[in-house]
């Protein structure tokens, strides 16, 4: 999102070791890499489509998951769970996101992470609020890696108790 591409500028100045991955493919990819071009970054890295065990390596090294959504009508973000934030979470990472997936109330109410309007300048500073404030960023973790255990397979299914054969 352009979002992330903005904050990033802003971060650059003010703490230049910050260094910011962008994971996935899609539409924006090309527009988002002239964008960071045009802005001269250095502490961004657009990564395009990566393998699961890829993700896996980047989100371990990573402090906070970012999920910059923009709101539209055919965004349907607005309506789904984006795996994402479920990967920062299973990650023990805090999380920046924006209003848009119905799990950013979730992540609010237990205090996993910080729900920014779409504004580069604020997404920056939640960030910055995290990485600055090592009991706050310890306190978000571990609520994450908490709340991750909700979403275990046996804990999801095991309420639905059916059979196959109930299925047909």
């Amino acid at each position: 999102c352009d979002l992330l591409v903005d904050a990033a500028k802003i971060l650059q100045t003010r703490f230049p070791q910050v260094e910011i991955d962008v994971l996935g493919d899609g539409p924006e990819l090309d527009s988002l890499r002239r964008i960071a071009q045009s802005y001269e970054l250095s502490n961004i890295t657009f990564h395009g489509f990566v393998s699961t065990e890829q993700k896996g390596l980047l989100l371990r090294r990573a402090s906070i998951g970012v999920a910059p959504y923009r709101y539209t009508d055919t965004n349907f973000s607005q309506f789904a769970d984006p795996g994402k934030i479920k990967d920062y979470l299973a990650s023990g990472l805090p999380i920046v996101l924006t209003a848009v997936p119905p799990i950013h109330r979730a992540v609010t109410g237990r205090s996993c992470g910080i729900v920014v309007s779409e504004s580069s300048q604020e997404l920056a500073d939640a960030i910055e609020s995290i990485l600055t404030d090592y009991q706050k960023w310890a306190y978000m973790a571990r609520n994450s890696f908490e709340y991750a255990t909700e979403f275990t397979w046996t804990r999801v299914l095991s309420p639905l108790q059916w059979t196959v054969d109930e299925v047909k």
